[in-house]
Protein backbone atom coordinates (compact mmCIF):
# COMPACT_ATOMS: atom_id res chain seq x y z
CA UNK A 1 0.00 0.00 0.00
CA UNK A 2 2.61 2.52 -0.99
CA UNK A 3 1.31 6.07 -0.78
CA UNK A 4 -1.94 5.12 0.94
CA UNK A 5 -2.73 5.20 4.63
CA UNK A 6 -3.58 1.87 6.18
CA UNK A 7 -5.73 3.65 8.76
CA UNK A 8 -7.61 6.52 7.15
CA UNK A 9 -9.34 8.73 9.71
CA UNK A 10 -12.84 7.97 8.43
CA UNK A 11 -12.33 4.25 9.18
CA UNK A 12 -11.25 4.77 12.79
CA UNK A 13 -13.38 3.84 15.75
CA UNK A 14 -15.05 6.57 17.83
CA UNK A 15 -12.47 5.89 20.58
CA UNK A 16 -9.57 6.35 18.15
CA UNK A 17 -11.10 9.55 16.85
CA UNK A 18 -11.68 10.92 20.38
CA UNK A 19 -8.21 10.08 21.68
CA UNK A 20 -6.04 10.64 18.62
CA UNK A 21 -7.73 13.11 16.29
CA UNK A 22 -8.84 15.87 18.62
CA UNK A 23 -6.87 18.32 20.69
CA UNK A 24 -6.06 15.68 23.31
CA UNK A 25 -2.55 14.74 22.09
CA UNK A 26 -1.63 18.42 21.93
CA UNK A 27 -3.10 19.21 25.35
CA UNK A 28 -1.34 16.21 26.93
CA UNK A 29 1.96 17.33 25.37
CA UNK A 30 1.57 20.93 26.55
CA UNK A 31 0.71 19.74 30.07
CA UNK A 32 3.88 17.64 30.16
CA UNK A 33 6.07 20.44 28.80
CA UNK A 34 4.62 22.98 31.22
CA UNK A 35 4.64 20.85 34.37
CA UNK A 36 8.14 19.53 33.64
CA UNK A 37 9.20 23.20 33.64
CA UNK A 38 10.40 23.39 30.04
CA UNK A 39 9.94 27.16 30.02
CA UNK A 40 11.94 27.66 33.21
CA UNK A 41 14.77 25.55 31.84
CA UNK A 42 14.62 26.94 28.29
CA UNK A 43 13.20 30.47 28.44
CA UNK A 44 13.71 31.13 24.71
CA UNK A 45 11.67 28.16 23.47
CA UNK A 46 8.59 28.93 21.38
CA UNK A 47 5.70 26.62 20.64
CA UNK A 48 3.31 27.14 17.74
CA UNK A 49 0.00 25.32 17.60
CA UNK A 50 -1.40 24.99 14.09
CA UNK A 51 -4.39 22.91 12.95
CA UNK A 52 -5.60 22.42 16.53
CA UNK A 53 -7.95 25.34 16.98
CA UNK A 54 -8.04 27.15 20.31
CA UNK A 55 -11.13 26.07 22.27
CA UNK A 56 -9.01 23.83 24.51
CA UNK A 57 -6.75 26.64 25.75
CA UNK A 58 -8.58 28.09 28.76
CA UNK A 59 -9.32 24.66 30.30
CA UNK A 60 -5.64 23.78 29.77
CA UNK A 61 -4.49 26.82 31.72
CA UNK A 62 -6.84 25.87 34.55
CA UNK A 63 -5.59 22.26 34.52
CA UNK A 64 -1.87 23.11 34.74
CA UNK A 65 -2.40 25.76 37.41
CA UNK A 66 -4.53 23.43 39.53
CA UNK A 67 -2.14 20.48 39.12
CA UNK A 68 0.81 22.66 40.10
CA UNK A 69 -1.00 24.01 43.16
CA UNK A 70 -2.05 20.55 44.34
CA UNK A 71 1.32 18.93 43.60
CA UNK A 72 3.66 21.46 45.23
CA UNK A 73 4.77 18.90 47.84
CA UNK A 74 5.62 16.27 45.24
CA UNK A 75 8.75 15.99 43.11
CA UNK A 76 9.33 18.92 40.78
CA UNK A 77 10.59 17.29 37.61
CA UNK A 78 12.59 19.93 35.79
CA UNK A 79 12.75 22.33 38.73
CA UNK A 80 10.46 24.58 40.71
CA UNK A 81 7.41 25.80 38.81
CA UNK A 82 6.25 29.41 38.73
CA UNK A 83 3.18 30.22 40.84
CA UNK A 84 0.95 30.19 37.70
CA UNK A 85 2.39 27.75 35.14
CA UNK A 86 -0.46 28.59 32.76
CA UNK A 87 0.94 32.11 32.46
CA UNK A 88 4.38 30.70 31.62
CA UNK A 89 2.79 28.56 28.92
CA UNK A 90 0.93 31.56 27.51
CA UNK A 91 4.22 33.47 27.17
CA UNK A 92 5.73 30.69 25.04
CA UNK A 93 2.73 29.63 22.96
CA UNK A 94 1.40 30.98 19.66
CA UNK A 95 -1.93 29.70 18.36
CA UNK A 96 -3.63 29.62 14.99
CA UNK A 97 -7.36 29.34 15.75
CA UNK A 98 -9.97 27.71 13.59
CA UNK A 99 -12.12 30.29 11.80
CA UNK A 100 -15.11 29.41 14.00
CA UNK A 101 -13.14 29.81 17.26
CA UNK A 102 -13.76 32.84 19.47
CA UNK A 103 -10.82 35.08 18.58
CA UNK A 104 -11.77 37.56 21.34
CA UNK A 105 -11.46 34.82 23.93
CA UNK A 106 -8.14 33.69 22.47
CA UNK A 107 -6.72 37.22 22.44
CA UNK A 108 -7.87 37.59 26.05
CA UNK A 109 -6.11 34.36 27.01
CA UNK A 110 -2.72 34.78 25.29
CA UNK A 111 -2.70 38.36 24.01
CA UNK A 112 -2.88 39.69 20.47
CA UNK A 113 0.86 39.11 20.01
CA UNK A 114 0.36 35.33 20.24
CA UNK A 115 -2.54 34.82 17.80
CA UNK A 116 -1.74 33.73 14.24
CA UNK A 117 -3.86 33.82 11.11
CA UNK A 118 -4.04 30.61 9.09
CA UNK A 119 -4.84 30.44 5.41
CA UNK A 120 -3.77 26.91 4.50
CA UNK A 121 -7.00 25.91 2.73
CA UNK A 122 -8.36 23.20 2.83
CA UNK A 123 -6.82 22.59 6.26
CA UNK A 124 -9.09 23.37 9.23
CA UNK A 125 -7.55 26.71 10.17
CA UNK A 126 -7.86 28.09 6.65
CA UNK A 127 -10.69 29.57 4.65
CA UNK A 128 -11.30 29.18 0.92
CA UNK A 129 -11.03 32.97 0.71
CA UNK A 130 -8.48 34.17 3.31
CA UNK A 131 -9.86 37.72 3.19
CA UNK A 132 -13.07 36.36 4.77
CA UNK A 133 -11.17 36.24 8.07
CA UNK A 134 -11.03 40.04 8.18
CA UNK A 135 -14.68 40.12 9.32
CA UNK A 136 -13.74 38.05 12.39
CA UNK A 137 -11.31 40.80 13.39
CA UNK A 138 -13.77 43.65 12.79
CA UNK A 139 -13.85 46.44 15.33
CA UNK A 140 -10.30 45.90 16.54
CA UNK A 141 -7.49 48.38 16.48
CA UNK A 142 -5.78 48.11 13.06
CA UNK A 143 -2.52 47.35 14.87
CA UNK A 144 -4.06 44.21 16.41
CA UNK A 145 -5.51 43.16 13.05
CA UNK A 146 -2.09 43.54 11.40
CA UNK A 147 -0.40 41.54 14.16
CA UNK A 148 -2.85 38.66 13.82
CA UNK A 149 -2.94 38.64 10.02
CA UNK A 150 0.79 39.03 9.41
CA UNK A 151 3.00 40.61 12.04
CA UNK A 152 3.08 37.83 14.62
CA UNK A 153 4.00 35.18 12.07
CA UNK A 154 6.63 37.46 10.53
CA UNK A 155 8.24 38.03 13.93
CA UNK A 156 8.24 34.30 14.71
CA UNK A 157 10.00 33.62 11.41
CA UNK A 158 12.46 36.50 11.85
CA UNK A 159 11.01 38.47 8.94
CA UNK A 160 10.38 42.19 8.79
CA UNK A 161 6.85 43.08 9.88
Amino acid sequence: MVGKSRHPWHLQSPLQLALCNTERPLVDTLIALTLHNLFGRHPEVRIVSIENGSNWLKPLFKTVDKAAALGRRGPMIGGKLPPRPGEALAEHLWICPFPEDDVDELIGAVGADHVLFGSDWPHPEGLREPEDYVARLAGRDPTVTRKVRRGNTARLLGLAD
